[in-house]
């Protein structure tokens, strides 16, 4: 209720009290010896409700402007608020582990390319002699958002690398596909960090480690017959790494991967596969053909991957 309409219901009420007298005075006293008296209280009455309109419209006016100076008014602010700097509104944008603990956003599907340098050090002396003590790692992994920031991760790469024996400067050829399985957990940097502004929102740093599998395959041509040595075995990995959000389903996957797995070789897995010759091709074992090697070693890239 506004002022303008508490001050007309008072107003009301008090005419209504002023007509119930005058109508009431009669009973109790003479009419003819007091209808002057009652004229007077009446232009008394009428006088003092024109004196309370006037206040009320005064004071009314005093809040009340004319449309020209509200307009000449907000003028004037806008122009000290256009001089002065308008507060930063801070919007948190939506980050890459958001969207994918969405209903539609579950999967993920990464290209990963990356440099493999073995950990033996008899492997890199022999890629050594080709050019490089490593080489080219590819890799495609995809993964399921399970609970909360736990994805669980399937992957499958490839590595073959050529080089040269080190005793008889033979070609050797090692190749090693891998599959892998495991899980990878992330943690949202804007966990860390308060400033919803800062561009490390939209990074989040993982962590992850499983079984891999390695399929070892080597060829080598010796001076008098080619063999081939085949091992599968099965060892463990650990990854770390950033992804960097890039769009709404586009991201950059920054990874390290460390694969773990020490080999034992024998007799049984070198083979003539040219003339069909079964294992075993030594006879009895030799020390010669009995060794361990490390086919694990570090992997380190970049990988561009999509959810969905």
């Amino acid at each position: 209720m506004t002022l303008r309409q508490a001050q007309d219901k008072i107003i009301s009420y008090k005419i209504v009290l002023v007509k119930c007298c005058i109508f009431l005075l009669p009973l109790f006293c003479n009419a003819e010896n007091d209808t002057h008296a009652l004229e007077q209280i009446k232009q008394k009455l009428l006088q003092r409700q024109k004196q309370r309109r006037n206040m009320v419209k005064q004071t009314l006016s005093k809040y009340e402007t004319k449309p020209e100076e509200k307009k000449a008014n907000l003028s004037k602010k806008t122009k000290k608020t256009s001089r002065k700097r308008l507060p930063k509104i801070n919007v948190a944008p939506q980050t890459c582990i958001e969207t994918q603990c969405e209903e539609n956003n579950r999967w993920a599907l990464t290209f990963k390319n990356g440099f493999f340098y073995p950990q033996e050090c008899i492997l890199r002396e022999i890629f050594d002699r080709c050019g490089s003590k490593g080489g080219y790692w590819p890799e495609l992994a995809i993964r399921y958002n399970c609970w909360k920031e736990l994805y669980i991760e399937a992957s499958g790469s490839y590595f073959k690398r050529e080089g040269r024996a080190l005793n008889s400067d033979e070609w050797t050829e090692v190749s090693i596909p891998t599959f892998g399985f495991g899980l990878k957990y992330f943690f949202n940097q804007k966990d860390f960090y308060d400033d919803c502004d800062n561009w490390l929102d939209r990074c989040s740093f993982f962590l992850g480690g499983g079984l891999r599998v390695f399929f070892y395959r080597e060829k080598s041509c010796p001076p008098f017959f080619p063999l081939c040595i085949k091992k599968t075995t099965v060892g463990g990995m650990v990854n770390a790494g950033f992804e960097v959000q890039v769009c709404k389903n586009l991201f950059i996957d920054l990874f390290v991967d460390y694969n773990i797995k020490k080999m034992y070789l024998d007799c049984d897995d070198i083979s003539l596969p040219y003339n069909n010759q079964p294992n075993n091709v030594c006879g009895d074992c030799c020390p010669s053909c009995i060794y361990d090697i490390h086919i694990g070693g570090l992997v380190a890239g970049v990988g561009i991957g999509c959810m969905f």
